[in-house]
């Protein structure tokens, strides 16, 4: 739950944060039909104890991720599995053993087809096929270690409409990596 949201009893008792369960009628949604008979589908989620572990983005070169997310983002190799260009490498930031990043062959699943890896590989050659976002407390100073790596920027430093300041860069294989300024 984001700090600052507090849950309460909301509209029935159901554990919405009361933040949000204010003005929005019985069933505390807006506009919106329920699903689940009257219950609030997500409410049941509050007390369970998940967090994101891995992601995972394609490389076709996994020297070249390898040294891109180990030597340019300062990421530690978690593990390095398989050989060739079959290779299934995990890295992650330092410091942070529970989040990491799975460089993964795009082509490995058997239960896609040669037109789908085709369709794989031209939007990884177009760079849309695989993004992440990272965050960080020094946006400048990060841009400029990255941007010292040799990497390919999309964007610099820039105040988003949004309300966040981020910019953008693609790893060897295209993916596009956003880097936000921590707030």
């Amino acid at each position: 739950m984001p700090s600052g949201i507090r849950v309460g009893a909301g509209e029935g008792g159901r554990g919405v944060p009361a933040e949000l369960s204010r003005g929005r009628g019985v069933s505390g949604r807006i506009g919106q039909e329920s699903r689940s008979g009257g219950r609030l589908a997500g409410s049941s989620l509050l007390s369970m104890d998940i967090s994101i572990h891995t992601t995972s983005l394609p490389h076709e070169d996994p020297d070249a991720s390898l040294a891109f997310y180990r030597d340019v983002l300062g990421f530690e190799v978690r593990s390095d599995v398989g050989q060739g260009r079959m290779r299934w490498i995990t890295v992650g930031p330092a410091g942070q053993p529970g989040t990491s990043i799975l460089l993964a062959p795009p082509a490995a699943d058997p239960g896609i087809t040669e037109d789908e890896r085709r369709m794989i590989t031209e939007m990884m050659a177009k760079g849309t096929y695989g993004w992440i976002l990272l965050a960080t407390p020094d946006l400048d100073a990060t841009f400029e270690k990255v941007q010292a790596g040799d990497t390919e920027v999309v964007q610099e430093p820039t105040e988003q409409p949004y309300g966040v300041r981020d910019c953008a860069f693609r790893d060897p294989a295209g993916n596009l990596i956003r880097i936000q300024q921590l707030r």
